[in-house]
């Protein structure tokens, strides 16, 4: 199986890495001292898995795209829900 890591960046002083493990999208994220985890399930197209080709590279620009609001969206909400809490 294949395991490669796609994106490492940074949102509001907060680290996230995306890492695809065959087709699942795995987005760690550290937002305040804490780890959070995600995931998305991207399946490739019919002749894709037929064939056993690989994502092509728009796919995976759009997942990692995808991603990446995901681990966005996620830091907002958290850090909005700890000032809410407070």
């Amino acid at each position: 199986m294949l395991v490669r890591d796609i994106t490492t960046s940074t949102y509001d002083g907060c680290p996230f890495t995306i890492v695809n493990v065959g087709s699942v999208f795995i987005i760690t994220m550290f937002i305040d001292g804490n780890l959070h985890r995600g995931h998305i399930v991207a399946t490739r197209n019919f002749i894709q898995k037929i064939f056993g080709q690989d994502y092509t590279q728009k796919q995976l620009d759009n997942i990692s795209k995808y991603c990446a609001g995901i681990a966005q969206t996620t830091i907002d909400t958290i850090r909005s829900n700890k000032k809410t809490k407070k």
